[in-house]
């Protein structure tokens, strides 16, 4: 942690140190802090020092899934050995991958190991009940299960510590639909959009309730989620969070024009000219 606090120190004395934006905005990725990450990819934009993998973040700021969390969090935690954050993380990390390998290949062994994790989520939930990667991550899973009860009880454990994340007010608007108290749903989602314009999540929520309601904003919304939707699954093919290709850079700009990200659009229009 120390080392953060020292990159953050730098990149406030010399905003330009693209490489330093770097460490920063991959360590809050890594580590599952998508307010914080989000924050520190806004800040290296407005310095014009964005490294390319921040393009990536902004996109797949939805759900941060990476086949080297559990890896990078086991190391961080051998030299921070009492850090509750690189724990936590380890334990998000792990019971992501499991869920996945469950999805895909749903053998005893890995129905076992993922059951384990559950516990241990479980047991960190008890013990630190308002955790934001924590609650994010159980969220996700009662969103992706369908899960109506199991939201409710999540969505009354988020404290302030959570209300600049995004994804919460995404949750928070696809429990409103299922309980058809739209005016809710509607609060919430707009309130997403607002702090994350690029979130492919979302706008899918939000055409979902603008077609229950049939209204005729559902076309616009619909389009932006599944431009968003698109973008996510070519940028889940790439070997890396670098190797965005100038193809997807344009489209990525085209995408934040259409959402009314003018930051994140001038901000690429400016590396499209380098």
């Amino acid at each position: 942690m120390l080392a953060l606090e020292t990159s953050e120190q730098a990149v406030r004395l010399e905003p330009r140190l693209t490489d330093t934006h770097s460490r920063i905005i991959s360590f809050y990725a890594m580590t599952g802090q998508r307010i914080a990450m989000l924050k520190a990819i806004r800040a290296a934009l407005r310095a014009g020092a964005e490294p390319r993998e921040a393009w990536t973040y902004l996109v797949m700021a939805d759900v941060l899934s990476f086949s080297n969390g559990s890896e990078l969090n086991e190391k961080w935690i051998q030299s921070s050995p009492d850090e509750v954050r690189f724990k936590i993380s380890l334990a998000v990390n792990t019971a992501m991958q499991l869920a996945m390998n469950q999805d895909t290949s749903p053998t005893p062994e890995i129905q076992e190991l993922n059951q384990q994790a559950k516990q241990q989520l479980g047991w960190f939930l008890e013990k630190y009940p308002h955790d934001p990667v924590l609650l994010s991550y159980l969220m996700h899973q009662a969103y992706r299960t369908g899960n109506v009860q199991g939201m409710a009880g999540l969505l009354q454990s988020v404290d302030d510590s959570a209300a600049a994340d995004h994804m919460v007010w995404v949750y928070r608007g696809w429990y409103h639909i299922q309980m058809q108290e739209y005016p809710e749903a509607e609060k919430s989602l707009q309130e997403a959009i607002r702090i994350h314009p690029l979130s492919p999540l979302a706008h899918h929520e939000y055409a979902s309730l603008l077609r229950v309601q049939q209204r005729p904003e559902l076309a616009r919304e619909q389009q932006l989620a599944t431009y968003g939707r698109d973008l996510r699954s070519e940028i889940l093919l790439l070997p890396s969070a670098v190797d965005l290709t100038p193809i997807l850079l344009v489209k990525i700009h085209s995408y934040a024009e259409s959402c009314g990200d003018q930051e994140a659009a001038a901000g690429l229009a400016k590396r499209l000219e380098r």
